[in-house]
């Protein structure tokens, strides 16, 4: 006859076992500060959503200065006044005299043929004035004047700090929720299937908020590779209409962001209510009756 052992029972060892180890001080004091994090965020709610209101009101592009009347006036007068001038100056003898042998210069050719050299001097001396002329036109230069964009960069400058300060908030409730989530294999109860529902969802919420914080980064990339274009091409008006539209387009970029943070807001604050009990005691009566995460 074979002999066995004594057999131990695995209920005998997780009997010795505690249920679950000290929380360390140090973790307790970090989930303190996380659920200050999340009262603070419920019991504000309707400050922040005003705060986030009154900035959407500011958020209006500057009004286009509209030209004023006395402006066309003025370049029609200055068009029609530079022609006069240009007309009243072949009156003058030297350019008569000037313009005389020009006219002649063909007839002179087939009567002597010593005119031919005399007919080729002229024109030396009327090519090199073309020359100056061709360099100073490669010397002008043109003043590059961009929109005024400081307004804009004020807004986006606070829609980023703003919307940095709520994604580190639903940070901070992500991480309490996580450290409140029991054992998975002592409890598969219907709350913590709530407690990660409500995860998935501050996190995609938390992905929308980030979006709003790249604003900033993004406009900046775009404006500046419009200017370096139109400082290489600064007589192209496609690249001014695009500067333009960029700087307009990012004005409604700003109020989406705006109401971006609004609804992300409200969202996480009703999901958040509704599973409040589920989420401080997910092991509780309440838990336990629970069928699926209120929205």
């Amino acid at each position: 006859m074979s002999k066995k052992g004594p057999k131990t029972s695995s209920k005998h060892h997780a009997q010795d076992l505690p249920d679950e180890p000290p929380m360390d001080p140090a973790v307790q004091g970090v989930q303190d500060a996380l659920e200050a994090n999340l009262t603070y965020f419920m019991g504000n709610i309707g400050a922040i959503i005003k705060r986030y209101d009154e900035h959407l009101e500011k958020a209006v592009p500057p009004p286009v200065p509209a030209p004023s009347s006395a402006e066309p006036g003025s370049s029609t007068k200055g068009a029609s006044a530079a022609p006069p001038p240009a007309e009243a100056t072949p009156g003058s003898p030297k350019k008569e005299a000037s313009s005389a042998p020009t006219a002649s210069a063909p007839a002179a050719a087939p009567a002597s043929p010593k005119a031919d050299p005399a007919a080729s001097s002229p024109k030396e001396a009327t090519a090199a004035p073309a020359v100056v002329e061709a360099e100073a036109v490669e010397e002008e230069t043109i003043e590059m004047v961009f929109p005024d964009n400081t307004r804009l960069l004020e807004q986006l400058g606070l829609l980023k700090r703003e919307s940095y300060a709520l994604s580190t908030t639903f940070d901070g409730i992500h991480d309490w929720i996580a450290l409140n989530v029991p054992d998975m294999q002592k409890d598969e109860s219907a709350g913590v299937q709530v407690m990660g529902a409500v995860i998935e969802q501050l996190s995609s919420l938390n992905e929308a908020v980030r979006g709003v914080y790249a604003l900033e980064l993004k406009y900046l990339g775009d404006r500046s590779d419009l200017e370096q274009a139109l400082l290489k091409l600064p007589q192209s008006e496609t690249l001014k209409l695009s500067l333009e539209v960029t700087d307009n387009d990012m004005w409604d970029d700003v109020e989406r962001g705006w109401r971006t943070l609004i609804r992300v807001c409200l969202i996480a604050y009703s999901v958040l209510a509704k599973n409040m009990p589920r989420l401080r005691d997910p092991q509780g009566g309440a838990a336990a009756r629970a069928t699926g995460m209120f929205m």
